[in-house]
C-alpha cells in the first residue's frame, strides 16, 4: 500500500476527531463509512510496516488522592509514548482499578505481574495503553482514554495475543524501544 494513502488516512481521522470533538458534529453515513475505511487501511499499513511506529516506553501507575474530596484512589493510568513516523507521542489511559481485579476475565492474562524481565515486573497496568494503540490505530491522534465500563475492557482485549505482548515489553526492558 502506497505510504502516501496511509498518511492521508490518517491525517483524515485526526482531521474527523478534532472537528467532532471542537463541534460536538455528528458524521454523515459516508463520512463514518470513510473514516472506518481508512482506520482499516491504517491498520494493514501498520501492519505492512508502511507507517513507522516506535514504542519507547510503556508503564502504568496507581492514582493517588490529591485532595481528599477526589476519587483517584479507584484508578489507574497506563501511558505509552511512542513516535509515529518521527514524532513523539503519548497516549494515556485512565481506567478504573477494579479491573486488575478481574484481569482473567478481561484478558488473556491469569496473574499480575504478567512477566518479569531483569528484574522488571511487567504488570497489567503497563500494557493498558499499549494494547489501546495496538488494537485501534485511530489511537495515535488521541492523548486520553477513559475506560469504565468492563465491557469496553473486554473488548479492548479480545484478540490480543500474549505471546506479541511479551516480545514488546521484553524488547522495550531490554533494548528501550520497540518497532510494531
Amino acid at each position: 500500500m502506497d505510504r502516501r494513502i496511509c498518511l492521508y488516512g490518517l491525517s483524515f481521522i485526526q482531521k474527523l476527531y478534532a472537528k467532532s470533538v471542537r463541534t460536538k458534529f455528528s458524521f454523515s453515513y459516508g463520512q463514518i463509512a470513510e473514516a472506518t475505511i481508512l482506520a482499516m487501511s491504517l491498520k494493514l499499513c501498520l501492519q505492512l510496516g508502511e507507517v513507522v511506529v516506535i514504542i519507547l516506553k510503556a508503564e502504568g501507575i496507581e492514582l493517588e488522592k490529591e485532595k481528599p474530596n477526589t476519587s483517584e484512589d479507584f484508578f489507574n493510568r497506563s501511558t505509552v509514548i511512542y513516535t509515529l513516523d518521527g514524532n513523539e507521542k503519548q497516549l494515556n489511559v485512565l481506567y478504573v482499578r477494579f479491573f486488575d481485579e478481574k484481569l482473567s476475565e478481561v484478558s488473556p492474562f491469569n496473574e499480575d505481574p504478567l512477566l518479569d524481565i531483569n528484574d522488571r515486573e511487567v504488570t497489567f497496568k503497563d500494557i493498558v495503553a499499549l494494547v489501546c494503540l495496538m488494537q485501534n490505530p485511530g489511537n495515535t491522534e488521541k492523548k486520553r482514554i477513559y475506560i469504565n465500563e468492563l465491557k469496553e475492557m473486554e473488548s479492548l482485549f479480545k484478540d490480543v495475543d500474549p505471546e506479541q505482548i511479551k516480545e514488546i515489553m521484553t524488547s522495550l526492558v531490554t533494548q528501550g524501544k520497540c518497532q510494531l
